[in-house]
């Protein structure tokens, strides 16, 4: 019976405590560091990234990955590690200038990571 009662207080208790108010002017960061803004940068410029390599052939038998889900999922961490220090957010506009310089490399370029796009250095994509 004591089991039961405890049980009861307790989960009373966390509803309580659950449906607590909030201040609304709290600020909110993830646990992970990454802020919505730059899981979406990471997500925008890993597809670009791999768009770039279906155009150059990269994607495919006998290519350097085997389909786009490959490339996605091989190039996501270093995306995640390029923009996980944008604590305070993404600059949308040099986004867009690394986006437009992924597109414009040619495909005698080698798929050599973020160092061959001076426009997606973390410091010009940070706010």
């Amino acid at each position: 019976m004591r089991t039961r009662a405890a049980v009861a207080l307790l989960w009373t208790i966390g509803w309580g405590a659950a449906c607590e108010h909030r201040d609304s002017s709290e600020v909110l960061t993830p646990a992970s560091g990454r802020t919505p803004a730059s899981e979406r940068a990471t997500e925008v410029v890993t597809r670009a990234r791999c768009q770039r390599a279906e155009r150059c052939g990269r994607i495919g038998e006998n290519a350097l990955f085997d389909n786009r889900e490959h490339c996605l999922n091989a190039l996501w961490p270093e995306s995640v590690a390029q923009l996980t220090p944008c604590r305070s957010g993404v600059d949308q506009s040099a986004v867009q200038e690394c986006l437009s310089e992924i597109d414009r490399h040619g495909c005698d370029d080698a798929m050599s990571g973020f160092a061959q796009y001076p426009a997606c250095r973390v410091e010009d994509l940070c706010i």
